[in-house]
C-alpha cells in the first residue's frame, strides 16, 4: 500500500487510516448513498459545507433525481480512502494509486480545511458503475463534505485503461471499427471525477484515439453511401451500443423511406446487413448483435429524432 507524506503533511491511505475515522467517515457515507438512492435532497444538502451547498443549490435536485435511476440500493464499496491531516495554506493535494496494475491514478483537489479525507466510492450497480467522489474537510469536530462528484468509472467491469488495451488490439488485427468502439468506452470512463481524478494511462488513450479517429476519418467519409443497396442509404455514425447484456455496434444510416414504410424499411436493412461486414472489417465478427437504427434526417442530440430500429442477432 501507499503512504503519501507532501509538503509535510501526513497522509495515509485504505488500512492505514485510524479505525475511529474511518468508522465516522463511513457512517457519513452510508448517509451519502442512502440519500442519492431514495432521492434525498435534505440530507444530502445537511452533509454539505455551506461552500459546497451554494455552489450546487441550482442543481442538486436534478443530479439527485437521475442519480436516483442509477443506484438501486445502498450498498457501495470503497475504491480508495485518504486521509491527511496537518494541511497547511489550502494546497493543491495530491495522491498516488499504484495498487492496480495498469490501472495507476493520481487524484488531486485543493484541500480547504487542515484535515481532509477522501472517499472514492462505487454503489452497488449491475455492469456500468458510476464512482461517487466524496471529499470531507473537518471543521472543528465536524465533518462537512467539500466536493461531490460523479461520474462514469466502467462499463462491465472494465476500466478505461482495459478498454485501452481493447482498442490496441483490435487495430493490430485490422479491425478498426472495434478499435474505434473501445476507445470511445475508454474515454467515456477516463475520468470518473473530472479534472480530480488522472489515470497514468490517460496520455496513451487520448493519443490512440486520435490515432483511430484520424485512421478512420481517413479511410471513410461519411455519410457513407451503401452503393449496392438499390435505395442508397447512407451511413452516417458507427458506435458502441450500451445493453444489459453488453455493447454492440449500432449503425446509424440515413434513408428515404418514410419509417411508417415497415416492408420497404426491412427490406433495406436485409440488405444492409450483407454489405456492412464487408465495408468495416471485423464489425459483425464474434458479435451477439448489430443494431441497425434508420433515420430521416441526421440526429444532432440537441433534440428527439425518430428512428426505425433492428437488431441483427448472430
Amino acid at each position: 500500500m501507499v503512504q503519501c507524506s507532501l509538503n509535510g503533511n501526513d497522509t495515509k491511505k485504505n488500512e492505514q487510516i485510524d479505525e475511529n475515522v474511518s468508522k465516522t467517515i463511513k457512517d457519513l457515507n452510508d448517509q451519502l448513498v442512502k440519500a442519492l438512492v431514495s432521492n434525498d435532497i435534505s440530507t444530502i444538502k445537511s452533509l454539505m459545507s455551506p461552500d459546497l451547498q451554494s455552489q450546487v443549490e441550482l442543481d442538486l435536485a436534478k443530479m439527485s433525481a437521475s442519480l436516483k435511476d442509477v443506484f438501486k440500493s445502498n450498498k457501495y464499496q470503497t475504491i480508495d480512502a485518504f486521509h491527511t491531516v496537518g494541511i497547511k495554506n489550502a494546497p493543491t493535494m495530491e495522491h498516488l494509486s499504484k495498487d492496480r496494475e495498469n490501472n495507476n491514478y493520481t487524484f488531486k483537489y485543493k484541500a480547504l480545511s487542515k484535515d481532509m479525507y477522501v472517499s472514492l466510492l462505487l454503489p452497488e450497480v449491475i455492469d456500468n458503475e458510476i464512482m461517487v467522489t466524496a471529499v470531507y474537510g473537518k471543521y472543528e469536530n465536524t465533518w462537512k463534505l467539500n466536493i461531490l462528484r460523479f461520474g462514469q468509472y466502467s462499463y462491465y467491469k472494465k476500466l478505461a485503461p482495459s478498454y485501452l488495451k481493447l482498442s490496441e488490439e483490435s487495430y493490430k488485427q485490422g479491425n478498426l471499427i472495434d478499435a474505434v468502439n473501445h476507445i470511445i468506452l475508454a474515454k467515456q470512463c477516463m475520468e470518473p471525477a473530472n479534472e480530480l481524478f488522472n489515470y497514468e494511462k490517460e496520455s496513451a488513450i487520448n493519443a490512440m484515439h486520435e490515432k483511430v479517429m484520424k485512421d478512420i476519418n481517413a479511410k471513410y467519409t461519411f455519410p457513407l453511401t451503401v452503393e449496392k443497396v438499390p435505395s442508397k442509404p447512407q451511413i452516417i455514425r458507427l458506435l458502441p451500443h450500451i445493453t444489459e447484456e453488453g455493447y454492440y455496434p449500432i449503425v446509424y444510416y440515413l434513408t428515404k423511406y418514410s419509417l411508417q414504410d415497415s416492408i420497404s424499411l426491412k427490406a433495406e436493412y436485409e440488405g444492409m446487413r450483407k454489405e456492412v461486414g464487408k465495408m468495416f472489417q471485423g464489425i459483425d465478427t464474434d458479435k451477439k448483435y448489430v443494431y441497425y437504427w434508420a433515420f430521416n434526417e441526421i440526429p444532432d442530440d440537441t433534440k428527439p429524432v425518430l428512428h426505425y430500429a433492428f437488431v441483427d442477432k448472430r
